[in-house]
């Protein structure tokens, strides 16, 4: 599934401290949205029913300005 971490990333994460924590963090939360955003783009593109097509729409919406709140941090 994309975005999801593998376990050597999360021990890297478990490991860090202060603003490497911080950067590391920032950067998987992003690749995680990113890969809600793939998952979610199959909903709006490909769904059939008209409820599950505004679920996916609303989660694309929002994922997209979460990724975009971060993109900012990791400057």
């Amino acid at each position: 599934m994309p975005g999801m971490m593998f376990d050597s990333v999360m021990k890297a994460l478990e490991a860090a401290l202060g603003n490497d924590f911080q950067a590391r963090w920032v950067d998987m939360l992003s690749q995680h949205h990113v890969g809600a955003l793939e998952t979610a783009s199959t909903g709006t593109d490909d769904g059939e029913d008209k409820k599950a097509r505004s679920l996916a729409t609303a989660i694309v919406m929002s994922q997209r300005t979460q990724v975009k709140a971060m993109q900012g941090l990791s400057r």
